[in-house]
């Protein structure tokens, strides 16, 4: 669950230990998400990370829900 703060300025968070939010994200789109970021909030991180960078952080957030995707 978001913490406070960030449930109220972003209402609609999702948490990364929701596994119905997580079952409809492919790793691909997880991906774009960390190299492109997601609107004005969420930063991108391509030129931050390298590919098995962001591997491995996609592989730890799936650990998050109980579930390896």
């Amino acid at each position: 669950m978001p913490s406070g703060e960030n449930k109220e300025k972003y209402p609609k968070i999702k948490a990364l230990n929701d596994s119905s939010f997580l079952a409809h994200l492919t790793d691909d789109s997880l991906m774009t998400v960390l190299k492109k970021g997601k609107g004005k909030d969420m930063n991108w991180w391509a030129d931050k990370l390298s590919p098995a960078e962001m591997a491995a952080v996609i592989k730890y957030v799936r650990t998050l829900t109980g579930k390896q995707g």
